[in-house]
């Protein structure tokens, strides 16, 4: 259908007469919307309302030396001409576009059109809605609904609004997967979910349920809830009136659920633990009386093993010679005139050697030096004032390129006052030790924790890490010195 509008002059005065060609100019101006009319042949822009020329920035000069596509990005300009070729006449509402503004910025539009004769040519009357704000707030509404879709999956959470009688008014995307039932299939009242709940939970539940819809305060509710999958899950619910802005409270209720079947796991885990702990204490102690009886063949023992490290540290003196030797050995080969001319293959090799000789007689000396300063009673222990927290970022600082070469998350406390009386070369060295055990048993993706505690007067350090875990006889000599030529091995 095509609507005659002509702008003649005609009637122009008289805005309450019949329809005509100065009521529909009269419409068309004191219009609140932007309007404007264009050619369907050529797209040139025909007429446009002062509405329209304030909205975009243009005058009513330049909107009228323009075409539709001065008002699309160049990008549009395609689908705006395909559109006009095959829009029908009838339809009315042409759909979202973007404009461009006369400074060059775009906004969208919702575009309302129809076909009109104007000046006897085809045209179109369009109405364009600036809707940019609109769906800028729907797209950020949209995210923030997908991420709190995601959060309350990786929560394990749901929620549902339940009425006055109990009925189920919405429920969240996550609470038919969180109770193992198709969207469809989810229960409708209170009454359907409590046929879920275990059977031994189901008074408690109730009894729960109407204490919150009598008090009308917040309940916390836990109990165990049947799938349908057929599963068992420990589930938390929180019931929580919903209240208006002045405080009203109109019978509507905000439940949320939690699946804590991992928490509940977790706490059971840790209450055996517990136990096997007090267990291992009485056991230990046992243990202990048990040793007061062999306190002389530990003694006798402890000299024999003096006598071992005696004859040990006179062998050591043959192994340091070897990797010395060879260090001056290839370095005095280096320094002739006919070894330097020859090809750089042979030097490398030769610069190899000392390398690991260097590196082999490093270890075999940290190996010996703490044992003999042990054995001659050289070992000086000085005790001062020292900060936990400082100490600790010192070993996070040395352990750091060790972790970063194995894969391993080091995690010291973010935050420790304490304060203690020791030995500060000492304690750091018995730290970075145990820490560095630690790094080279976990596996790399894994982690590796430091935390400390003041406990009755003292302060516990304690490590964790992700590697296999350590049995008796490994745990007794979790302080020995290592071997140097075994490596990662001996950390085993």
């Amino acid at each position: 259908m095509q609507t005659e509008y002509n702008r003649g002059m005609e009637d122009q005065d008289d805005v309450t007469a019949e329809p005509g060609p100065a009521r529909s100019r009269f419409l068309f101006e004191a219009s609140p919307l932007p309007l404007w009319i264009y050619d369907l042949a050529s797209l040139r822009i025909l007429d446009v309302n002062e509405v329209a020329c304030a909205k975009y920035g243009w005058t009513r000069e330049q909107f009228l030396a323009m075409t539709l596509r001065e008002l699309r990005p160049a990008q549009d300009v395609a689908a705006l001409e395909e559109s006009v070729r095959t829009q029908p006449a009838q339809v009315f509402n042409a759909g979202f576009w973007r404009h461009r503004l006369a400074d060059g910025r775009l906004i969208d539009v919702e575009i309302t059109s129809h076909e009109v004769v104007f000046q006897g040519r085809r045209a179109r009357i369009v109405c364009p809605i600036d809707v940019t704000e609109r769906r800028r707030t729907e797209a950020a509404l949209r995210e923030r609904e997908a991420a709190l879709r995601r959060a309350q999956a990786l929560a394990r959470l749901g929620h549902v609004v339940t009425g006055p009688g109990g009925g189920f008014l919405s429920w969240s995307d996550s609470l038919p997967e969180l109770v193992g039932v198709a969207p469809e299939a989810m229960p409708r009242s209170t009454r359907e979910w409590l046929s879920l709940v275990h059977a031994d939970d189901r008074a408690m539940f109730r009894a729960r349920s109407i204490e919150a819809a009598q008090v009308g305060v917040r309940v916390d509710v836990e109990y165990r809830l049947v799938r349908g999958d057929g599963a068992l899950v420990d589930l938390r619910q929180v019931i929580e009136p919903i209240r208006e802005a002045d405080g009203r409270f109109d019978g509507r209720w905000f439940n949320t659920v939690q699946d804590v079947t991992a928490q509940k796991a977790a706490e059971a885990a840790v209450r055996r633990a517990k136990e096997a702990l007090e267990t291992r204490v009485r056991e230990r102690t046992l243990q202990l009386e048990a040793s007061n009886a062999e306190l002389a063949w530990a003694t006798a023992a402890a000299e024999r093993a003096n006598r071992a490290k005696s004859a040990f540290l006179a062998n050591m003196s043959h192994e340091l010679r070897t990797p010395l030797n060879a260090i001056l050995g290839f370095g005095q080969l280096l320094a002739m005139p006919e070894v330097m001319e020859r090809e750089g293959s042979q030097r490398a090799a030769f610069v190899e050697h000392i390398l690991q000789a260097g590196r082999h007689l490093l270890g075999l000396i940290n190996g010996v030096l703490n044992l003999a300063q042990v054995e001659s009673g050289q070992v000086e222990v000085r005790l001062e004032a020292v900060s936990l927290g400082d100490l600790l970022a010192e070993c996070n600082a040395t352990l750091d390129p060790l972790a970063a070469g194995r894969g391993v998350a080091v995690r010291f406390p973010d935050r420790c006052v304490l304060a203690l009386q020791a030995d500060r070369m000492r304690l750091k060295q018995a730290l970075t030790t145990v820490v560095a055990r630690a790094v080279r048993v976990t596996p790399a993706g894994g982690e590796v924790t430091v935390d400390c505690a003041a406990m009755d007067g003292r302060v516990l350090v304690s490590v964790r890490d992700a590697g296999p875990p350590l049995d008796a006889a490994r745990a007794d000599h979790l302080f020995d010195a290592l071997d140097p030529a075994a490596g990662d091995a001996a950390d085993g």
